[in-house]
């Protein structure tokens, strides 16, 4: 494994901070106050600048790198060997909760780190809410046209994965286990209206209970019953079934050049403490993170190579870590790292599909 670095460090630190020698290779970044700083991970340029990003921290409580990437490339030995690889993927810019997404509201949480520094979200009691216990119920909600192009495989801002048709193809019809494919609704635009569940089967035995109850959906009551346990799993029966009703209505044009969500059912894989996480790339362990019984958030970004117990691998094709990175800000929900076999990688790079990178996944 070769590793390479490409760093975006601020001018005026880097002139304070580093010799005359240093400064001659860095490139300026067009009319940015920055520079680029790039080479091989332990090389002479690269242990000063981990020198000069601790002097900082110690002296202003800031950091000389504003953006960091390391590249990991292999031989074709390495990657034949490998068993388990770590997908990089693009984002669409957009988010399923613009469009009606259902997601829980989550368990309030006062003690909950993650939503420390988050003060965009619109909350007028001024609770938090654990953003682990909050899931997606039902059939994710996004227009095709927002999706990215010349990507099969890609994530929307709240962490779901989307794939193309062809993708879902392979991975129903090659029998690669882990992962689920599920139909997305195609949304035009974003519903102004709340939510009328009226019309479908499902919905309407929902609406025959909170009557039982004396509520309604005009009741604020009814929104959080909703959510309770015991309807739950009626709930998400019958926002598939007001899809498949609004599907049922549309032309077959319509469906030209869908997508799926995938969605993950195997047992998530074990993080080893060897892998860093953090929000800085010299500062691993820096920034939000949080455990609680739903789960953790290690931080805001892997900063190394991922490495993970061997034995907490059941063998499937689709996995994802057990912690999470990233935090709740805004349509912003934190996420796990996605991996995949060598079964499967070997199959996306024979049938040529786009849209991600890769790193080797450290077994122990």
């Amino acid at each position: 494994m070769r590793e390479t670095y490409r760093f975006r460090i601020y001018s005026e630190d880097a002139h304070t901070a580093l010799d005359p020698e240093y400064l001659k290779g860095l490139k300026p970044v067009g009319k940015f106050d920055l520079l680029i700083a790039q080479g091989v991970v332990g090389d002479a340029l690269y242990r000063k600048l981990q020198e000069a990003d601790r002097l900082l921290e110690e002296s202003a409580k800031r950091s000389l790198i504003a953006v960091s990437n390391i590249q990991r490339t292999y031989t074709s030995a390495e990657i034949e060997q490998a068993q388990l690889f770590l997908l990089h993927l693009f984002d669409a810019g957009g988010s399923g909760e613009e469009y009606g997404t259902w997601y829980t509201d989550g368990v309030q949480n006062d003690n909950c780190g993650v939503f420390e520094r988050n003060k965009r979200i619109y909350n007028p009691k001024k609770t938090k809410r654990c953003a682990l216990s909050s899931h997606q119920v039902g059939p994710l909600r996004f227009p095709f046209q927002k999706m990215r192009k010349g990507c099969d495989i890609f994530s929307l801002w709240g962490g779901e994965l989307v794939i193309s048709e062809r993708l879902a193809q392979l991975i129903e019809q090659g029998g690669f286990t882990g992962g689920r494919v599920r139909p997305i609704w195609n949304m035009g635009v974003a519903p102004k209206t709340m939510l009328d569940i009226s019309d479908v089967p499902s919905g309407a035995e929902l609406l025959r209970r909170a009557k039982e109850k004396g509520f309604g959906p005009t009741d604020k009551a009814f929104w959080s019953w909703l959510e309770e346990d015991a309807q739950l799993p009626l709930l998400g029966k019958a926002l598939w079934e007001q899809m498949e009703l609004q599907q049922s209505r549309r032309s077959k044009a319509s469906t030209v050049g869908s997508f799926a969500q995938l969605t993950i059912q195997s047992s998530p894989l074990t993080v080893s403490d060897k892998t860093l996480f953090g929000e800085k790339q010299f500062r691993p362990g820096s920034g939000d993170s949080c455990r609680c019984a739903f789960g953790e958030v290690r931080g805001g970004m892997l900063l190394s190579q991922l490495s993970v117990i061997g034995s907490s691998w059941d063998g499937s094709d689709i996995c994802r870590s057990d912690v999470y990175v990233g935090g709740r800000a805004g349509l912003f929900r934190p996420w796990r790292h996605l991996v995949v076999s060598k079964r499967l990688f070997d199959a996306m790079r024979q049938e040529e599909m786009r849209g991600f990178s890769f790193e080797i996944v450290e077994m122990v």
